[in-house]
């Protein structure tokens, strides 16, 4: 049995997912980017989900997040929004089949303002570390803009052949990127400069590193022309080993260092919680209690 994973009402979190054995279905284009930005706004309205911060990149997608600060509801939030792309893509780009890998997202709980400012920056500079583009704020594909991170809402219009042309969906949603709690009563413009002075310089070491190892940046005409069916050498979707560290238990949280003994007991102490609880519900008592945070069984 794989490790519980506990949804913890507001909790901020970091999700990645490919897709379909690595393949370039999210080549940036205008219609692909809109896509992506109703699918996040609406997902995020039907169940009060807080966006952060989100990139999308030709074969995945990064996002950070808040669940619903009362009834937890990451599961359906990704439900609503993969099943969203999935029908769009399928729909534009005229080719069935799976768009997304099969061995689901990957999901980190992050707590801590530095933690969370520091994947927020991840995420925002992966165009730049991927070597598409010199300024992540000017990625042609779809991008959170800093701009609007605790500012005024972005309108995301319905694109065309989105749905069937009787839908009961809105013409457009109205996306908020808002600040995470973490960074208190901080203001728009605080939270932006922030954000965006980090962004700096963490391009500004992506872009010495690419100078002094020969790189270059990929021209946009290249990237734009990409078959969708065709795949990195490398294929992206393999599991890699990690560095880090860490022991397996922990995989999926990450923390400001003063708060880290703290949560990982907890994240212990739920752990075998659900394991118990499970065991007893195995054994025919049914009307057992899980701990909290426990989303299905």
């Amino acid at each position: 049995m794989s490790q519980s994973r506990q949804y913890l009402p507001g909790s901020t979190y970091t999700y990645t997912r490919r897709t379909s054995l690595g393949t370039y279905r999210f080549v940036p284009e205008p219609l692909i980017n809109a896509v992506f930005f109703f699918a996040v706004a609406i997902a995020a309205f039907m169940t009060n989900v807080s966006i952060h911060a989100f990139v999308v990149m030709p074969n995945h997608i990064h996002m950070v997040l808040t669940d619903n600060a009362e009834t937890a509801r990451l599961p359906d939030f990704l439900r609503i929004f993969h099943s969203l792309v999935a029908r769009a893509l399928i729909r534009i780009q005229e080719e069935p089949g799976p768009v997304w890998d099969s061995r689901g997202p990957d999901i980190k709980r992050i707590e801590g303002p530095e933690t969370i400012l520091r994947k927020i920056v991840y995420v925002l500079a992966n165009p730049a570390a991927a070597h598409l583009c010199r300024d992540p704020e000017r990625w042609y594909g779809a991008i959170s803009p800093i701009a609007a991170m605790g500012g005024e809402p972005i309108d995301c219009p319905r694109p065309r052949r989105f749905a069937a042309k009787v839908t009961a969906m809105a013409k457009s949603h109205r996306l908020r990127l808002t600040i995470p709690a973490a960074f208190g009563d901080i203001s728009a413009e605080d939270y932006q400069a922030l954000v965006r002075r980090r962004l700096q310089a963490r391009v500004a070491d992506i872009t010495e590193r690419r100078r002094r190892r020969g790189g270059r940046i990929l021209a946009r005409s290249i990237v734009e022309k990409r078959d969708i069916f065709a795949r990195p050498t490398e294929h992206p979707s393999t599991k890699r080993r990690d560095q880090t560290g860490r022991r397996s238990l922990f995989r999926h949280l990450e923390c400001d260092a003063e708060l880290y003994e703290e949560l990982a007991l907890a994240l212990i102490g739920f752990r075998r919680a659900y394991r118990e609880a499970y065991d007893r519900w195995r054994s025919g008592e049914h009307d057992v209690e899980f701990p909290c945070g426990t989303w299905a069984v």
